[in-house]
Protein backbone atom coordinates (compact mmCIF):
# COMPACT_ATOMS: atom_id res chain seq x y z
CA UNK A 1 0.00 0.00 0.00
CA UNK A 2 1.72 3.05 -0.89
CA UNK A 3 1.99 6.28 1.39
CA UNK A 4 -0.13 9.04 0.79
CA UNK A 5 1.30 12.51 -0.38
CA UNK A 6 1.59 14.46 3.44
CA UNK A 7 2.54 17.79 4.34
CA UNK A 8 6.07 18.44 5.54
CA UNK A 9 5.05 21.13 7.48
CA UNK A 10 4.15 21.05 11.63
CA UNK A 11 0.82 20.42 12.21
CA UNK A 12 -1.02 20.82 15.43
CA UNK A 13 -2.91 18.09 16.90
CA UNK A 14 -6.42 19.05 17.75
CA UNK A 15 -8.16 16.39 20.38
CA UNK A 16 -10.63 16.95 22.69
CA UNK A 17 -9.23 18.33 25.27
CA UNK A 18 -9.71 16.92 29.05
CA UNK A 19 -12.00 18.18 32.14
CA UNK A 20 -9.43 20.53 34.16
CA UNK A 21 -9.16 19.10 37.47
CA UNK A 22 -9.08 22.55 39.05
CA UNK A 23 -12.15 23.55 36.87
CA UNK A 24 -14.30 20.87 38.31
CA UNK A 25 -13.14 21.42 41.88
CA UNK A 26 -14.04 24.89 41.76
CA UNK A 27 -17.10 23.81 40.15
CA UNK A 28 -17.82 21.23 42.43
CA UNK A 29 -17.42 24.00 45.64
CA UNK A 30 -19.68 26.52 43.48
CA UNK A 31 -22.46 23.72 42.60
CA UNK A 32 -22.04 22.27 45.96
CA UNK A 33 -22.46 25.87 47.44
CA UNK A 34 -25.65 26.66 45.37
CA UNK A 35 -27.11 23.26 47.07
CA UNK A 36 -26.13 24.45 50.51
CA UNK A 37 -27.39 27.83 50.40
CA UNK A 38 -30.27 26.77 48.46
CA UNK A 39 -31.45 24.79 51.85
CA UNK A 40 -30.18 27.01 53.97
CA UNK A 41 -32.47 29.94 52.36
CA UNK A 42 -35.82 27.39 51.27
CA UNK A 43 -35.22 24.68 53.75
CA UNK A 44 -36.51 26.59 57.26
CA UNK A 45 -39.97 28.20 55.27
CA UNK A 46 -40.83 24.97 53.73
CA UNK A 47 -40.26 23.05 57.13
CA UNK A 48 -42.56 25.25 58.90
CA UNK A 49 -45.11 25.87 56.19
CA UNK A 50 -44.86 22.20 55.92
CA UNK A 51 -46.04 21.56 59.97
CA UNK A 52 -49.01 25.21 59.40
CA UNK A 53 -50.33 22.75 56.20
CA UNK A 54 -53.61 21.14 57.52
CA UNK A 55 -53.46 23.28 60.60
CA UNK A 56 -53.85 26.45 59.18
CA UNK A 57 -56.59 29.31 60.50
CA UNK A 58 -56.28 32.90 59.05
CA UNK A 59 -54.26 35.38 61.07
CA UNK A 60 -56.03 37.42 63.26
CA UNK A 61 -53.41 40.18 64.17
CA UNK A 62 -51.40 39.83 61.07
CA UNK A 63 -51.61 41.43 56.91
CA UNK A 64 -50.00 41.62 54.10
CA UNK A 65 -48.95 45.03 53.48
CA UNK A 66 -47.19 44.28 49.94
CA UNK A 67 -46.61 41.60 47.64
CA UNK A 68 -45.18 40.93 43.95
CA UNK A 69 -44.69 37.85 42.20
CA UNK A 70 -42.88 38.06 38.85
CA UNK A 71 -43.35 34.81 36.25
CA UNK A 72 -40.69 33.02 33.81
CA UNK A 73 -43.19 31.27 32.02
CA UNK A 74 -44.64 28.37 34.63
CA UNK A 75 -42.21 29.20 37.59
CA UNK A 76 -43.02 32.27 39.76
CA UNK A 77 -40.92 34.49 41.87
CA UNK A 78 -42.95 36.01 45.03
CA UNK A 79 -42.24 38.39 47.60
CA UNK A 80 -44.41 39.65 50.81
CA UNK A 81 -44.48 42.01 53.35
CA UNK A 82 -46.50 40.66 56.55
CA UNK A 83 -47.26 43.52 59.16
CA UNK A 84 -48.05 41.95 62.51
CA UNK A 85 -49.12 43.60 65.67
CA UNK A 86 -48.75 42.56 69.02
CA UNK A 87 -48.74 44.32 72.51
CA UNK A 88 -45.34 45.90 72.01
CA UNK A 89 -46.19 47.42 68.05
CA UNK A 90 -46.38 46.43 64.76
CA UNK A 91 -43.90 44.36 63.21
CA UNK A 92 -43.15 43.53 59.37
CA UNK A 93 -41.67 40.65 58.38
CA UNK A 94 -40.14 39.77 54.86
CA UNK A 95 -40.85 36.52 52.77
CA UNK A 96 -39.56 35.35 49.62
CA UNK A 97 -40.63 31.79 47.72
CA UNK A 98 -40.64 30.29 44.64
CA UNK A 99 -43.21 27.59 42.94
CA UNK A 100 -44.54 26.34 39.44
CA UNK A 101 -47.73 27.45 38.31
CA UNK A 102 -49.28 27.86 35.32
CA UNK A 103 -50.93 30.89 35.94
CA UNK A 104 -52.44 33.92 34.47
CA UNK A 105 -53.33 36.99 36.18
CA UNK A 106 -53.01 38.02 39.68
CA UNK A 107 -53.01 36.31 42.99
CA UNK A 108 -55.36 36.25 46.40
CA UNK A 109 -53.20 36.38 49.24
CA UNK A 110 -53.56 36.60 52.99
CA UNK A 111 -52.10 35.36 56.32
CA UNK A 112 -52.39 32.13 57.93
CA UNK A 113 -51.13 30.89 61.24
CA UNK A 114 -50.63 27.12 62.87
CA UNK A 115 -53.86 27.18 64.98
CA UNK A 116 -51.72 25.69 67.98
CA UNK A 117 -49.27 28.18 67.58
CA UNK A 118 -49.74 31.54 66.38
CA UNK A 119 -46.33 32.75 66.01
CA UNK A 120 -45.71 30.31 63.38
CA UNK A 121 -47.38 32.24 60.70
CA UNK A 122 -47.16 32.48 56.23
CA UNK A 123 -49.23 33.47 53.57
CA UNK A 124 -51.72 31.83 52.02
CA UNK A 125 -50.28 31.71 48.71
CA UNK A 126 -46.95 29.83 49.94
CA UNK A 127 -49.20 27.43 51.45
CA UNK A 128 -51.63 26.47 48.65
CA UNK A 129 -48.22 25.75 46.45
CA UNK A 130 -46.32 23.94 49.15
CA UNK A 131 -45.88 20.91 47.19
CA UNK A 132 -44.69 23.26 44.34
CA UNK A 133 -42.30 24.81 46.35
CA UNK A 134 -41.28 21.48 48.03
CA UNK A 135 -40.85 20.06 44.09
CA UNK A 136 -38.54 22.50 42.67
CA UNK A 137 -36.45 22.91 46.08
CA UNK A 138 -36.08 18.82 45.72
CA UNK A 139 -35.52 18.81 41.75
CA UNK A 140 -32.63 21.97 41.81
CA UNK A 141 -31.31 20.37 45.31
CA UNK A 142 -30.67 16.68 43.35
CA UNK A 143 -29.82 19.00 40.36
CA UNK A 144 -26.74 20.57 41.97
CA UNK A 145 -25.66 17.77 43.48
CA UNK A 146 -25.64 15.52 40.85
CA UNK A 147 -24.01 17.77 38.54
CA UNK A 148 -21.27 18.74 41.46
CA UNK A 149 -20.41 15.16 41.84
CA UNK A 150 -20.85 13.95 38.25
CA UNK A 151 -18.31 17.20 36.96
CA UNK A 152 -15.86 15.42 40.06
CA UNK A 153 -16.36 11.81 38.61
CA UNK A 154 -15.32 12.81 34.97
CA UNK A 155 -12.56 15.09 35.59
CA UNK A 156 -10.76 11.84 37.65
CA UNK A 157 -12.57 9.10 35.67
CA UNK A 158 -8.87 6.62 34.77
CA UNK A 159 -9.45 7.12 30.90
CA UNK A 160 -10.52 10.94 31.14
CA UNK A 161 -6.64 11.96 30.19
CA UNK A 162 -5.88 9.23 27.82
CA UNK A 163 -5.62 11.98 24.62
CA UNK A 164 -2.69 13.76 26.85
CA UNK A 165 -0.35 11.33 25.43
CA UNK A 166 -0.20 12.72 21.67
CA UNK A 167 0.77 16.24 23.25
CA UNK A 168 4.03 15.69 22.01
CA UNK A 169 2.85 15.46 18.58
CA UNK A 170 1.61 19.05 18.38
CA UNK A 171 3.33 21.25 16.00
CA UNK A 172 5.43 18.92 14.67
CA UNK A 173 6.09 16.72 11.28
CA UNK A 174 4.24 14.06 10.88
CA UNK A 175 4.57 10.74 8.94
CA UNK A 176 1.63 8.63 8.03
CA UNK A 177 1.48 4.85 8.83
CA UNK A 178 -1.11 2.14 8.53
CA UNK A 179 -2.89 1.01 11.35
CA UNK A 180 -4.33 -1.90 12.34
CA UNK A 181 -7.83 -1.16 13.91
CA UNK A 182 -8.51 -3.68 16.89
CA UNK A 183 -12.13 -2.44 17.75
CA UNK A 184 -13.66 0.39 19.95
CA UNK A 185 -15.69 1.16 23.36
CA UNK A 186 -18.85 3.41 23.03
CA UNK A 187 -18.69 6.02 26.50
CA UNK A 188 -21.94 7.40 25.64
CA UNK A 189 -21.65 11.55 25.17
CA UNK A 190 -18.38 11.42 26.51
CA UNK A 191 -16.60 9.73 22.79
CA UNK A 192 -15.57 6.92 21.76
CA UNK A 193 -12.60 5.53 22.30
CA UNK A 194 -10.30 3.39 19.32
CA UNK A 195 -7.90 0.77 19.87
CA UNK A 196 -5.25 0.45 17.62
CA UNK A 197 -1.56 -1.24 16.29
CA UNK A 198 0.28 1.46 13.81
CA UNK A 199 3.25 0.54 11.90
CA UNK A 200 6.83 1.95 12.40
CA UNK A 201 7.73 3.25 14.96
CA UNK A 202 5.49 2.11 17.28
CA UNK A 203 4.97 -1.60 15.76
CA UNK A 204 3.55 -3.86 17.81
CA UNK A 205 2.44 -1.14 20.12
CA UNK A 206 -1.71 -0.98 21.18
CA UNK A 207 -2.80 2.45 21.40
CA UNK A 208 -6.05 4.04 22.06
CA UNK A 209 -7.51 7.49 21.22
CA UNK A 210 -10.81 8.92 22.39
CA UNK A 211 -13.10 10.50 19.42
CA UNK A 212 -16.01 12.50 20.13
CA UNK A 213 -19.10 10.14 19.83
CA UNK A 214 -19.82 9.13 16.12
CA UNK A 215 -16.64 9.21 15.05
CA UNK A 216 -14.50 7.26 12.64
CA UNK A 217 -11.32 6.98 11.69
CA UNK A 218 -9.89 6.81 8.00
CA UNK A 219 -10.62 3.69 6.84
CA UNK A 220 -8.48 2.57 4.52
CA UNK A 221 -9.90 -1.05 3.09
CA UNK A 222 -13.41 -2.33 2.60
CA UNK A 223 -13.13 -4.23 5.70
CA UNK A 224 -13.00 -1.35 8.10
CA UNK A 225 -9.86 -2.68 9.52
CA UNK A 226 -7.01 -0.92 8.55
CA UNK A 227 -6.88 2.76 9.18
CA UNK A 228 -4.56 6.06 8.44
CA UNK A 229 -2.44 6.83 11.90
CA UNK A 230 0.55 9.85 11.93
CA UNK A 231 3.66 9.93 14.33
CA UNK A 232 6.24 12.58 14.61
CA UNK A 233 9.38 12.37 16.66
CA UNK A 234 10.95 8.93 17.75
CA UNK A 235 9.42 7.88 20.74
CA UNK A 236 5.83 9.60 20.31
CA UNK A 237 2.23 7.52 20.13
CA UNK A 238 0.91 7.32 16.88
CA UNK A 239 -2.16 8.61 16.23
CA UNK A 240 -5.27 7.63 14.45
CA UNK A 241 -6.90 10.46 12.12
CA UNK A 242 -10.73 10.35 11.96
CA UNK A 243 -12.78 10.46 9.00
CA UNK A 244 -13.07 14.09 8.45
CA UNK A 245 -9.21 14.54 8.91
CA UNK A 246 -9.87 17.11 11.77
CA UNK A 247 -7.77 15.69 14.62
CA UNK A 248 -4.61 17.38 13.31
CA UNK A 249 -4.55 20.95 11.42
CA UNK A 250 -4.44 20.24 7.68
CA UNK A 251 -6.08 22.07 5.28
CA UNK A 252 -9.03 21.77 2.56
CA UNK A 253 -6.27 20.88 -0.28
CA UNK A 254 -4.70 18.21 1.60
CA UNK A 255 -8.04 16.77 3.13
CA UNK A 256 -8.84 16.51 -0.54
CA UNK A 257 -5.78 15.18 -1.99
CA UNK A 258 -6.10 12.48 1.15
CA UNK A 259 -9.63 11.49 0.25
CA UNK A 260 -8.58 11.01 -2.99
CA UNK A 261 -6.08 9.11 -2.13
CA UNK A 262 -7.97 7.01 -0.43
CA UNK A 263 -10.50 6.12 -2.93
CA UNK A 264 -8.34 5.37 -5.28
CA UNK A 265 -7.12 2.82 -2.71
CA UNK A 266 -11.00 1.81 -2.38
CA UNK A 267 -11.40 1.03 -5.97
CA UNK A 268 -8.12 -0.95 -6.80
CA UNK A 269 -9.67 -3.10 -3.82
CA UNK A 270 -13.00 -3.11 -5.59
CA UNK A 271 -11.51 -4.34 -8.90
CA UNK A 272 -9.34 -7.06 -7.38
CA UNK A 273 -12.59 -7.95 -5.25
CA UNK A 274 -14.31 -8.36 -8.81
CA UNK A 275 -11.62 -9.70 -10.68
CA UNK A 276 -11.53 -12.72 -8.43
CA UNK A 277 -15.44 -13.31 -8.63
CA UNK A 278 -15.55 -12.96 -12.07
CA UNK A 279 -15.96 -16.63 -13.95
CA UNK A 280 -12.48 -18.18 -15.81
CA UNK A 281 -12.87 -18.55 -19.78
CA UNK A 282 -13.44 -21.81 -20.38
CA UNK A 283 -11.92 -22.32 -23.87
CA UNK A 284 -13.81 -23.23 -27.28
Amino acid sequence: MANPIFPTRPLPVILPKATSKIAAIFFFVVLIGLAGGLAYLAGPGLIRDYQISGNDVPAANARVVSGKCRSKLILHFCDATIERRGPSGSAREETHFAFLDLHFGSYQVHVVEHKDNPSMQTTSLALEHLWDRILLAVGLFALFVIGAFGLLRKAFSRNEGMNKVFKPLHNTVMTPVIADVTGHDEEGDKGWVWRYTPAGPSLGKETAVRFPAGTWPFFLNPENTKALAVVGRPGSEALLLDDDLTVIGLNDEERHALQAWRQSLLAKAAERAGAAQAPAATPS
